[in-house]
């Protein structure tokens, strides 16, 4: 079992703000630190919490929500200066064209479909990814299913253990579960009815999206060359994230 509460970062402004390094690699390597950093929303962020990233060398943040989701909330490195700001909209089950009739059996399913429906996305930032030349911070609004799936494929591409990925997901559960009754309230607020099951990380979730991966695409670097990222770009990430 991984130590969760290493990877934890001090941010004041929000609850889910993680280090991906330090992550044992199945050939014995470890993920870097510093390198990638994945958070739930960032409009919270205190000036001190932009600062504590601007000192860590982030000069990339891609923001995962929807156009409804910043137009509410902008996020806190959208006019900071050094850093660049990217929003790349991934669907999801809460914030797009759900309905209760629709909503899927479980997250694993709406993972899966992250990954067939959202190539073109991934693409793109796993291409920025790969041209940032600082280190990188990604985000969604709970930092659990966008950003997630996200993280699967970082660690996966950099041959952590299927086990230590789904700890990670699942991590999200304990550092979020303080503020998953007032998510569904705020949700209901809008007129969302979601099913408890959806504001949870359930290892079982990522136990299903890996088994997808492995199954259609061998390898998330096979999945990443399928989305038109180039085996340059797949080898600088490499060796940006193990050490």
């Amino acid at each position: 079992m991984n130590d969760i509460y290493s990877h934890l970062l001090p941010i004041e402004g929000a609850c889910n703000v993680r280090d991906i390094g330090g992550y044992e690699t199945q050939d014995g390597c470890l993920t870097k630190e510093n390198v990638f950093f994945r958070s739930d929303n960032t409009a919270g962020y205190t000036e001190k919490d932009v600062q504590f990233f601007i000192d860590k060398g982030v000069t990339l943040t891609v923001d995962l929500r929807s156009a409804d989701e910043t137009g509410r909330q902008a996020s806190a490195f959208v006019h900071v200066p050094g850093i660049r700001y990217e929003n790349i909209q991934l669907i999801d089950g809460i914030h797009s064209q759900f309905t209760r009739e629709n909503i899927p059996v479980t997250m694993g399913q709406l993972y899966i479909q992250f990954l067939e429906t959202g190539k073109a996305q991934f693409g793109k930032m796993f291409r920025l990814f790969a041209e940032n030349t600082g280190a990188s911070l990604y985000h969604c609004t709970a930092g659990k299913d966008r950003t997630g799936v996200t993280t699967m494929l970082l660690l996966s591409l950099a041959g952590v253990a299927d086990d230590t990925i789904i700890e990670d997901y699942a991590a999200t559960e304990v550092f979020t579960e303080h503020i998953i009754a007032g998510q569904k309230a705020q949700l209901a607020s809008m007129g969302l009815d979601v099913p408890d099951f959806m504001l949870h990380a359930d290892s079982q979730n990522m136990e299903e999206t890996l088994a997808h991966l492995h199954k259609t695409y061998g390898t998330a670097e096979n999945y990443l060359l399928n989305c038109q990222v180039s085996k340059t770009e797949i080898d600088i990430l490499k060796n940006k994230i193990i050490s």
